[in-house]
């Protein structure tokens, strides 16, 4: 069973969308990340998130997330 838990959770980061900038606010729960082009973007961090590294604001961030903007995976960049 377990083995099905992380295909699951392979494939879900597959089919995820990749949003690259600096973190410029932690607010509660989400973590709003400013893109290249200036675009804001707001990601819902929670318990099921995979946090790479400390991640502080106005770090360069890497986040991975679903189709309702929930970060499945959050890391920090070089």
């Amino acid at each position: 069973m377990a083995h099905a838990a992380e295909e699951e959770g392979k494939s879900r980061l597959d089919q995820a969308t990749v949003i690259k900038g600096n973190l410029v606010n932690i607010d509660y729960g989400d973590y709003v990340i400013k893109e290249k082009d200036g675009k804001e973007v707001r990601v819902h961090v929670d318990k099921k998130t995979q946090v790479v590294g400390q991640i502080k604001k106005g770090d360069r961030v890497e986040a991975k997330v679903d189709a309702k903007d929930n970060a499945l995976l959050i890391r920090s960049l070089p």
